[in-house]
């Protein structure tokens, strides 16, 4: 039983890294944004974290049972204001 706690203990430091790196990255990624840094955002997205690379970016729309964050909202916004 303590093997187990400690394997989940593990597992949870894990996590905490990947969401810590990813929290990294997404701060920077928007303060280039907001800064209209083109060439951080470039560098930022060449060298994107591996916990980003694993993810499947070709569908934009997300799986009727996927919970993550849609993008389509935006883009409606963003047609509807350049006509």
């Amino acid at each position: 039983q303590n093997e187990e706690v400690r394997f989940i203990e593990n597992e949870l430091e894990i996590q905490k890294q990947k969401y810590f790196k990813l929290q990294t990255f997404v701060r920077s990624l928007i303060l280039a944004m907001k800064a209209d840094d083109k060439e951080q955002q470039q560098a930022l997205l060449s060298d994107l974290p591996p916990e980003l690379e694993e993810m499947d970016f070709n569908h934009a729309s997300p799986e009727p049972d996927d919970t993550s964050f849609s993008v389509s909202s935006l883009s409606e916004k963003n047609a509807s204001d350049s006509l």
